[in-house]
């Protein structure tokens, strides 16, 4: 049984397993929120078991940022297809979505999409102004951390935090039934070690971008890192600085080949590559990499910090609202650093 105060690392290939697990039991609400949920086939177990508990009586709610209304598959839904094998996949998908909703509504479960843009033109730059919060509450139990819904986010590298705290469960309540009750960025303490950091997307202002920063910079034996995206900035710097220190710095991203696939992922690359020194940089090539996790030093002061943020200061300047657990708990370090090592096997480390 989950202890109060603890969390427990749950894999994104067994997420969604735990997730119908814990549908099925739920006796009184279900409220998920993520900034992208496809509802296709490959999710319809879900869906299934929430129309199951909102006939047998539990409040089922679920939040979708507007994202999901803009985008569909890697694809910006106000820019023409010129592929037509593209083209199908996106409008059999759009077709599923659409059953699978309609399917929801007539449940009677309360669909909201959340951050409609305010001007036309910012539906076709899908990236600003997001809610990119992931979490899902089921009775008194918290799922939190990076994934969104969808069957190609349970093949991911990634990973939530299960954990019945009551302070993270009423400030996740809070955020999620009044997405503006949180009117500044906070931290909250959660218990003697951990604590949740908010960011509602203030321009230019992140806690949770600067408490990654301050771990880095304070650093004193190692740092494991893991994002989506390279490092770069005032990150880049700091983990630089701390590698000139004797610090052991790693870092776990994208396949390489995917920085071909896209002009933003080239330019980080080439910055990347112009500016690292001595870290050692793991490439995944066999899932993509879509975690966010920070572990700093091993010994006594070891500290984590996970969730929504990618570490990356373009959100910040994007106006993102983020998410994610600091954390020195030494139960949930110990397994997050297993999980960071888990990972390492099919890795190519030539940079």
């Amino acid at each position: 049984m989950l202890q109060p105060n603890m969390f427990k690392i749950v894999k994104s290939d067994i997420y969604k397993q735990a997730l119908i697990a814990k549908i099925k039991k739920a006796q009184s609400r279900i409220y998920i929120q993520a900034m992208a949920i496809e509802f296709t086939e490959d999710i319809s177990s879900i869906i299934d078991e929430l129309i199951n508990a909102k006939i047998k009586g539990v409040d089922v709610r679920i939040n979708i940022d507007w994202y999901s209304k803009m985008y569909t598959s890697s694809h910006i839904n106000k820019y023409p297809l010129l592929l037509k094998t593209k083209k199908n996949v996106i409008e059999k998908i759009k077709r599923e979505n659409n059953t699978y909703i309609q399917k929801l509504l007539d449940a009677n479960i309360q669909i909201i999409y959340i951050n409609k843009p305010k001007h036309k033109i910012s539906e076709y730059i899908p990236y600003v102004g997001r809610n990119h919060m992931k979490f899902i509450l089921i009775d008194e139990c918290v799922f939190i951390g990076g994934m969104n819904i969808s069957q190609r986010s349970f093949k991911n590298v990634d990973f939530m935090a299960e954990s019945n705290n009551n302070m993270l469960k009423e400030t996740i309540l809070k955020i999620f039934t009044n997405n503006h009750t949180l009117y500044n960025n906070s931290e909250i303490p959660l218990s003697s070690d951990s604590s949740l950091l908010v960011d509602v997307g203030t321009f230019g202002n992140s806690i949770i971008y600067k408490k990654a920063l301050e771990s880095i910079k304070s650093s004193k034996s190692s740092i494991k890192y893991i994002s989506q995206f390279l490092p770069n900035f005032n990150i880049l710097k700091a983990l630089n600085d701390a590698a000139k220190r004797s610090v052991d710095v790693s870092i776990i991203t994208y396949d390489k080949r995917l920085a071909n696939q896209k002009f933003a992922n080239r330019i980080d690359h080439l910055l990347f590559t112009l500016s690292k020194k001595n870290l050692n940089v793991m490439y995944n090539k066999d899932k993509y990499v879509h975690a966010k996790l920070l572990l700093v030093d091993d010994n006594e002061d070891g500290t984590a910090l996970f969730g929504s943020h990618n570490f990356s200061p373009f959100g910040v300047y994007f106006k993102t609202a983020e998410i994610a657990i600091s954390t020195k708990n030494k139960e949930c370090l110990n397994d997050l650093n297993n999980w960071y090592s888990s990972i390492k096997d099919n890795l190519d480390t030539n940079a």
